[in-house]
């Protein structure tokens, strides 16, 4: 009897320990083909097409904030560092050009702003895309290509 109870024993560890390498190996080769896949362009061919289409993006940042009162109950101030994102065409030159027109405009845009609505998330998202209106109708004046999107690198209200 003891010959059995140590025979069962070594065949649930060899079980045991063949179904681990069977995980493992099935780990491996799943993470393997998912990233043959994604990544390396295998099977689908469409990965060339993709990063044709890609552009990187390139960046133009304002040197200093925008500071700005914006109304509410009580005296409020707005500052902002911002950065324009531009794909498949560098405007940074025009815009440091225009860099006093740019600045001009987006500071009338922010004195309208409430301090209520740029509390919210769809109040700084509309901000955003007006900013980015703004600026591309300066740049469109200016015989000078468009900017993709504005982005907040600092926003402080208080």
């Amino acid at each position: 009897m003891a010959g059995n109870g140590k025979g069962g024993k070594f065949k649930t560890i060899i079980i045991a320990v063949l179904g681990v390498i069977l995980a493992v190996g099935v780990s491996v080769a799943g993470t393997l083909w998912f990233l043959g896949e994604t990544s390396f362009g295998g099977g689908s061919g469409n990965s060339q097409e993709q990063s044709e289409a890609h552009t990187p993006a390139s960046y133009f940042e304002l040197a200093d904030p925008l500071v700005v009162s914006v109304s509410g109950n009580q005296q409020r101030y707005l500052q902002l560092h911002l950065a324009f994102v531009m794909r498949g065409h560098d405007v940074s030159e025009a815009l440091e050009r225009h860099r006093a027109t740019v600045r001009s405009r987006l500071r009338g845009l922010l004195q309208r702003q409430s301090f209520k609505q740029l509390r919210t998330r769809e109040g700084k998202q509309a901000l955003l895309e007006d900013m980015r209106d703004a600026v591309n109708a300066v740049l469109k004046a200016e015989n000078a290509s468009s900017i993709e999107r504005v982005l907040f690198t600092n926003f402080v209200m208080q």
